[in-house]
Protein backbone atom coordinates (compact mmCIF):
# COMPACT_ATOMS: atom_id res chain seq x y z
CA UNK A 1 0.00 0.00 0.00
CA UNK A 2 2.69 2.48 0.68
CA UNK A 3 4.86 1.86 -2.55
CA UNK A 4 1.44 2.15 -4.12
CA UNK A 5 0.81 5.47 -3.22
CA UNK A 6 4.56 6.20 -3.60
CA UNK A 7 4.99 5.16 -6.97
CA UNK A 8 1.93 5.86 -8.25
CA UNK A 9 1.86 9.74 -7.07
CA UNK A 10 4.92 10.61 -8.98
CA UNK A 11 3.53 8.88 -12.09
CA UNK A 12 0.52 10.75 -11.66
CA UNK A 13 2.28 13.43 -10.76
CA UNK A 14 4.80 13.40 -13.90
CA UNK A 15 1.87 12.89 -16.25
CA UNK A 16 0.23 15.82 -15.09
CA UNK A 17 2.99 17.76 -15.37
CA UNK A 18 3.64 17.12 -18.51
CA UNK A 19 0.40 18.46 -19.84
CA UNK A 20 1.60 21.59 -22.47
CA UNK A 21 5.28 20.12 -22.60
CA UNK A 22 7.95 21.39 -20.61
CA UNK A 23 8.42 24.64 -22.22
CA UNK A 24 5.31 25.65 -23.29
CA UNK A 25 3.59 28.01 -19.77
CA UNK A 26 1.16 26.24 -18.08
CA UNK A 27 -2.97 26.85 -17.91
CA UNK A 28 -3.77 28.84 -15.33
CA UNK A 29 -6.52 25.80 -14.41
CA UNK A 30 -3.36 23.80 -13.75
CA UNK A 31 -2.00 26.35 -11.80
CA UNK A 32 -4.59 26.90 -9.53
CA UNK A 33 -4.55 22.85 -9.06
CA UNK A 34 -1.54 22.85 -8.57
CA UNK A 35 -1.25 25.46 -5.49
CA UNK A 36 -4.97 24.30 -4.07
CA UNK A 37 -3.41 20.43 -3.86
CA UNK A 38 -0.05 22.21 -2.06
CA UNK A 39 -2.66 24.05 0.07
CA UNK A 40 -4.90 20.93 1.17
CA UNK A 41 -2.22 18.90 1.60
CA UNK A 42 -0.63 21.71 4.06
CA UNK A 43 -3.86 21.65 6.09
CA UNK A 44 -3.85 17.98 6.36
CA UNK A 45 -1.00 17.82 7.36
CA UNK A 46 -1.39 20.96 9.97
CA UNK A 47 -4.86 20.92 11.09
CA UNK A 48 -5.84 17.21 12.25
CA UNK A 49 -5.14 15.89 16.23
CA UNK A 50 -2.48 13.29 16.72
CA UNK A 51 -4.36 10.86 19.20
CA UNK A 52 -3.68 7.52 20.86
CA UNK A 53 -5.81 4.78 22.04
CA UNK A 54 -6.79 3.19 24.84
CA UNK A 55 -3.81 0.94 24.77
CA UNK A 56 -1.57 3.64 24.52
CA UNK A 57 -2.99 5.58 27.47
CA UNK A 58 -0.51 2.97 29.86
CA UNK A 59 2.38 5.66 28.86
CA UNK A 60 0.02 8.77 31.29
CA UNK A 61 0.15 5.74 34.01
CA UNK A 62 3.89 4.76 33.28
CA UNK A 63 5.06 8.41 34.36
CA UNK A 64 6.54 8.81 30.27
CA UNK A 65 3.52 12.10 29.70
CA UNK A 66 1.72 14.15 31.99
CA UNK A 67 -1.08 14.16 29.39
CA UNK A 68 -2.23 12.45 26.10
CA UNK A 69 -4.77 13.16 23.12
CA UNK A 70 -6.60 9.42 23.15
CA UNK A 71 -9.63 8.81 20.53
CA UNK A 72 -12.41 7.29 22.20
CA UNK A 73 -15.78 5.98 21.61
CA UNK A 74 -18.48 7.26 23.64
CA UNK A 75 -21.13 5.37 24.34
CA UNK A 76 -23.89 7.58 27.04
CA UNK A 77 -24.94 3.96 28.47
CA UNK A 78 -21.48 3.24 29.76
CA UNK A 79 -22.01 6.55 32.12
CA UNK A 80 -21.85 5.81 35.95
CA UNK A 81 -21.95 9.04 38.48
CA UNK A 82 -20.74 8.17 41.90
CA UNK A 83 -22.86 10.13 44.42
CA UNK A 84 -19.98 9.44 47.14
CA UNK A 85 -17.14 10.87 45.47
CA UNK A 86 -19.29 13.45 43.01
CA UNK A 87 -17.60 11.91 40.08
CA UNK A 88 -18.42 10.60 36.69
CA UNK A 89 -17.27 7.15 35.68
CA UNK A 90 -17.09 6.92 32.20
CA UNK A 91 -16.68 2.98 30.97
CA UNK A 92 -15.10 2.77 27.50
CA UNK A 93 -16.02 0.20 24.74
CA UNK A 94 -18.67 -0.65 22.82
CA UNK A 95 -20.81 -2.87 25.16
CA UNK A 96 -21.68 -1.67 28.72
CA UNK A 97 -19.09 -3.55 31.67
CA UNK A 98 -20.93 -5.20 34.65
CA UNK A 99 -19.10 -3.19 37.75
CA UNK A 100 -19.97 -6.58 39.43
CA UNK A 101 -17.15 -7.94 37.88
CA UNK A 102 -13.84 -6.52 39.40
CA UNK A 103 -11.76 -8.12 36.65
CA UNK A 104 -13.96 -5.79 34.12
CA UNK A 105 -13.21 -2.70 35.13
CA UNK A 106 -9.49 -2.06 34.75
CA UNK A 107 -7.13 0.91 33.79
CA UNK A 108 -7.52 0.72 29.82
CA UNK A 109 -11.25 0.70 30.11
CA UNK A 110 -11.95 3.28 32.83
CA UNK A 111 -12.34 7.40 32.37
CA UNK A 112 -12.86 9.50 35.90
CA UNK A 113 -14.03 12.99 34.97
CA UNK A 114 -14.15 15.50 38.38
CA UNK A 115 -17.52 17.16 37.78
CA UNK A 116 -20.51 16.94 38.71
CA UNK A 117 -22.48 17.23 35.34
CA UNK A 118 -20.84 15.38 32.05
CA UNK A 119 -18.45 17.85 29.62
CA UNK A 120 -19.23 19.21 26.42
CA UNK A 121 -19.30 16.05 24.03
CA UNK A 122 -20.01 13.28 26.21
CA UNK A 123 -23.50 13.99 26.44
CA UNK A 124 -24.61 11.62 23.55
CA UNK A 125 -22.89 8.41 21.53
CA UNK A 126 -19.76 9.93 19.53
CA UNK A 127 -16.37 9.11 18.74
CA UNK A 128 -13.92 12.11 21.34
CA UNK A 129 -10.36 13.32 21.12
CA UNK A 130 -9.98 14.19 24.54
CA UNK A 131 -6.78 15.22 26.43
CA UNK A 132 -6.06 13.11 29.42
CA UNK A 133 -4.04 12.42 32.30
CA UNK A 134 -3.61 9.83 34.93
CA UNK A 135 -5.67 9.59 38.16
CA UNK A 136 -3.40 7.74 40.09
CA UNK A 137 -6.30 6.97 43.68
CA UNK A 138 -9.11 5.60 41.07
CA UNK A 139 -6.62 4.39 39.18
CA UNK A 140 -7.93 5.47 36.05
CA UNK A 141 -7.87 7.77 32.84
CA UNK A 142 -8.35 11.04 33.97
CA UNK A 143 -10.43 13.46 31.93
CA UNK A 144 -9.03 16.93 31.16
CA UNK A 145 -10.84 18.59 28.24
CA UNK A 146 -12.48 17.79 24.96
CA UNK A 147 -10.51 18.58 21.95
CA UNK A 148 -11.93 17.29 19.06
CA UNK A 149 -15.68 15.46 18.58
CA UNK A 150 -16.11 13.15 15.54
CA UNK A 151 -13.27 14.01 14.19
CA UNK A 152 -12.86 14.00 10.39
CA UNK A 153 -9.15 12.93 10.09
CA UNK A 154 -6.45 11.94 12.71
CA UNK A 155 -2.95 10.73 12.85
CA UNK A 156 -1.77 8.43 15.20
CA UNK A 157 0.36 8.59 18.30
CA UNK A 158 3.88 7.77 18.01
CA UNK A 159 5.64 7.55 21.41
CA UNK A 160 8.37 10.47 21.74
CA UNK A 161 7.18 12.09 18.62
CA UNK A 162 4.10 13.22 19.04
CA UNK A 163 2.83 15.78 16.92
CA UNK A 164 6.10 16.22 15.11
CA UNK A 165 5.24 12.86 13.68
CA UNK A 166 3.53 15.76 11.06
CA UNK A 167 6.95 16.62 9.39
CA UNK A 168 6.53 13.31 8.12
CA UNK A 169 4.68 14.86 5.36
CA UNK A 170 6.90 17.74 4.62
CA UNK A 171 9.87 15.91 5.02
CA UNK A 172 10.23 12.70 3.14
CA UNK A 173 8.20 14.00 0.06
CA UNK A 174 11.69 16.80 -0.47
CA UNK A 175 14.11 14.46 0.02
CA UNK A 176 12.18 12.09 -2.29
CA UNK A 177 11.39 14.67 -5.48
CA UNK A 178 15.33 15.85 -4.91
CA UNK A 179 16.43 12.11 -5.75
CA UNK A 180 13.91 12.33 -8.99
CA UNK A 181 15.30 15.28 -9.52
CA UNK A 182 18.68 13.98 -9.65
CA UNK A 183 17.47 10.59 -11.59
CA UNK A 184 16.21 13.40 -14.45
CA UNK A 185 19.46 15.31 -14.28
CA UNK A 186 21.08 12.14 -15.06
CA UNK A 187 18.96 11.01 -17.70
CA UNK A 188 19.25 14.42 -19.30
CA UNK A 189 22.63 14.26 -19.26
CA UNK A 190 22.54 10.66 -21.17
CA UNK A 191 20.37 12.23 -23.82
CA UNK A 192 22.39 15.46 -24.50
CA UNK A 193 25.67 12.72 -25.05
CA UNK A 194 23.70 10.95 -27.44
CA UNK A 195 22.09 13.82 -29.93
CA UNK A 196 24.73 16.68 -28.68
CA UNK A 197 21.00 19.07 -28.42
CA UNK A 198 22.21 21.51 -25.98
CA UNK A 199 18.26 21.96 -24.96
CA UNK A 200 19.09 18.60 -22.91
CA UNK A 201 21.96 20.10 -21.35
CA UNK A 202 19.44 22.88 -20.00
CA UNK A 203 17.46 20.43 -18.97
CA UNK A 204 20.11 18.73 -17.24
CA UNK A 205 21.33 21.96 -15.20
CA UNK A 206 17.24 22.74 -14.70
CA UNK A 207 17.02 19.78 -12.77
CA UNK A 208 19.85 19.56 -10.96
CA UNK A 209 19.57 22.84 -9.66
CA UNK A 210 15.81 21.76 -8.05
CA UNK A 211 17.46 18.78 -6.88
CA UNK A 212 19.70 20.74 -4.65
CA UNK A 213 16.99 23.05 -3.92
CA UNK A 214 14.79 20.43 -2.21
CA UNK A 215 17.78 18.64 -0.95
CA UNK A 216 18.20 21.50 1.29
CA UNK A 217 14.60 22.18 2.06
CA UNK A 218 14.93 17.99 3.28
CA UNK A 219 17.71 18.76 5.21
CA UNK A 220 16.10 22.24 6.82
CA UNK A 221 13.13 20.22 7.58
CA UNK A 222 15.12 17.39 9.04
CA UNK A 223 16.95 19.46 11.64
CA UNK A 224 14.35 21.40 12.70
CA UNK A 225 12.83 17.53 13.44
CA UNK A 226 16.18 16.83 15.15
CA UNK A 227 16.16 19.96 17.16
CA UNK A 228 12.78 19.07 19.42
CA UNK A 229 13.64 15.58 18.83
CA UNK A 230 17.42 14.98 19.63
CA UNK A 231 17.58 18.20 21.13
CA UNK A 232 20.73 19.69 18.32
CA UNK A 233 19.72 20.88 14.57
CA UNK A 234 22.86 19.21 14.01
CA UNK A 235 24.18 15.67 14.96
CA UNK A 236 26.38 14.43 12.42
CA UNK A 237 23.52 11.27 12.31
CA UNK A 238 24.47 9.36 9.33
CA UNK A 239 21.48 10.33 6.97
CA UNK A 240 22.40 14.23 8.05
CA UNK A 241 25.89 13.99 6.71
CA UNK A 242 25.53 12.10 3.84
CA UNK A 243 22.65 14.79 2.39
CA UNK A 244 25.33 17.16 3.10
CA UNK A 245 27.58 15.48 1.32
CA UNK A 246 25.55 14.84 -1.73
CA UNK A 247 24.42 18.77 -1.41
CA UNK A 248 28.37 19.30 -2.11
CA UNK A 249 28.24 17.07 -5.00
CA UNK A 250 25.61 18.77 -6.70
CA UNK A 251 27.08 22.14 -5.37
CA UNK A 252 30.55 21.09 -7.60
CA UNK A 253 28.63 20.14 -10.89
CA UNK A 254 27.39 23.97 -10.54
CA UNK A 255 30.74 25.33 -10.11
CA UNK A 256 31.97 23.15 -13.20
CA UNK A 257 29.70 24.99 -15.40
CA UNK A 258 30.42 28.39 -14.36
CA UNK A 259 34.02 27.63 -15.01
CA UNK A 260 33.66 26.62 -18.48
CA UNK A 261 32.73 29.31 -21.06
CA UNK A 262 32.42 27.15 -24.18
CA UNK A 263 28.95 26.03 -24.00
CA UNK A 264 29.28 22.28 -26.06
CA UNK A 265 32.52 21.31 -23.56
CA UNK A 266 30.54 22.59 -20.65
CA UNK A 267 27.66 20.74 -21.65
CA UNK A 268 29.80 17.77 -22.73
CA UNK A 269 31.90 17.92 -19.38
CA UNK A 270 28.78 18.74 -16.84
CA UNK A 271 26.91 16.14 -18.55
CA UNK A 272 29.26 13.69 -17.58
CA UNK A 273 29.98 14.69 -14.37
CA UNK A 274 25.52 14.50 -13.40
CA UNK A 275 25.87 10.80 -14.34
CA UNK A 276 28.76 9.99 -12.37
CA UNK A 277 27.29 12.00 -9.64
CA UNK A 278 23.96 10.26 -9.69
CA UNK A 279 25.75 6.78 -9.12
CA UNK A 280 26.31 8.13 -5.17
CA UNK A 281 22.68 9.02 -5.04
CA UNK A 282 21.45 5.35 -4.37
CA UNK A 283 24.58 4.75 -1.83
CA UNK A 284 24.03 8.13 0.25
CA UNK A 285 20.20 8.04 0.12
CA UNK A 286 19.58 4.74 0.49
CA UNK A 287 22.86 2.09 1.45
CA UNK A 288 24.69 4.09 3.69
CA UNK A 289 22.83 5.35 5.85
CA UNK A 290 21.44 2.09 6.44
CA UNK A 291 24.43 0.37 7.19
CA UNK A 292 25.65 3.07 9.79
CA UNK A 293 24.21 3.40 13.31
CA UNK A 294 22.25 6.21 13.83
CA UNK A 295 19.35 8.30 15.22
CA UNK A 296 17.16 8.66 12.26
CA UNK A 297 14.45 6.22 11.61
CA UNK A 298 16.26 3.07 9.69
CA UNK A 299 19.66 2.91 10.79
CA UNK A 300 21.41 -0.15 11.00
CA UNK A 301 20.35 -0.62 14.92
CA UNK A 302 17.06 0.20 14.21
CA UNK A 303 14.30 -1.92 14.81
CA UNK A 304 12.66 -1.87 11.21
CA UNK A 305 13.60 0.18 7.85
CA UNK A 306 11.60 3.33 8.71
CA UNK A 307 8.23 4.08 8.77
CA UNK A 308 7.91 4.30 4.73
CA UNK A 309 9.39 0.70 3.86
CA UNK A 310 9.44 -1.19 6.70
CA UNK A 311 7.60 -4.66 6.66
CA UNK A 312 5.35 -4.20 9.89
CA UNK A 313 2.08 -3.81 9.05
CA UNK A 314 1.61 -1.13 11.61
CA UNK A 315 4.58 0.73 10.73
CA UNK A 316 2.18 3.36 9.08
CA UNK A 317 -0.84 4.54 10.20
CA UNK A 318 -3.75 4.48 7.09
CA UNK A 319 -4.57 8.10 7.67
CA UNK A 320 -1.24 9.05 7.65
CA UNK A 321 -0.80 6.50 4.75
CA UNK A 322 -3.15 8.85 2.91
CA UNK A 323 -1.85 12.27 3.89
CA UNK A 324 1.64 11.17 2.94
CA UNK A 325 0.69 10.00 -0.44
CA UNK A 326 -1.70 13.32 -1.15
CA UNK A 327 1.60 15.49 0.41
CA UNK A 328 3.81 13.69 -1.99
CA UNK A 329 1.64 14.16 -5.30
CA UNK A 330 1.19 17.42 -4.15
CA UNK A 331 4.70 18.51 -3.99
CA UNK A 332 5.48 16.26 -6.74
CA UNK A 333 3.41 18.79 -9.06
CA UNK A 334 4.73 21.63 -7.91
CA UNK A 335 8.63 20.25 -8.71
CA UNK A 336 7.18 19.65 -12.48
CA UNK A 337 5.82 23.11 -12.60
CA UNK A 338 9.51 24.59 -11.00
CA UNK A 339 10.91 22.37 -13.42
CA UNK A 340 8.75 24.12 -16.50
CA UNK A 341 9.40 27.53 -15.21
CA UNK A 342 13.56 27.25 -14.98
CA UNK A 343 13.57 25.56 -17.86
CA UNK A 344 12.08 27.92 -19.77
CA UNK A 345 13.76 30.75 -17.92
CA UNK A 346 16.90 29.06 -18.80
CA UNK A 347 16.07 29.09 -22.62
CA UNK A 348 15.55 32.47 -22.86
CA UNK A 349 18.64 33.41 -21.11
CA UNK A 350 20.63 30.78 -23.81
CA UNK A 351 19.15 32.82 -26.42
CA UNK A 352 20.19 36.05 -25.16
CA UNK A 353 23.41 35.20 -24.53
Amino acid sequence: MKFVIMFGAIILAALFAAIGGYTKPKALWWKVIAILMVAFALILTILPPVSGNLSTARYIKEGFYESLNLHITNKTENHYFDEQSGKWFVYLGDKPIDLSDPSAVNFNRKLVIHATELPYGFSEDAELVIKAGYDKENDAIKFIETKYINPLFDYPFVPNLDERIKILNLHVPMAWIAVIAYLMSMIYAIRYLKTGDLNYDINTASAAALGNLFAILATVTGMLWAKYNWGNYWNWDPRQTSIFVLILIYAAFFALRAAIDNPERKAKLSSVYSIISFITVPFLVFVLPRMASGLHPGSADDVNAGPLVSAQPSALDTNLVWGFGLSLFAFTVIYFWLFNLLVRMNIIKNKLS
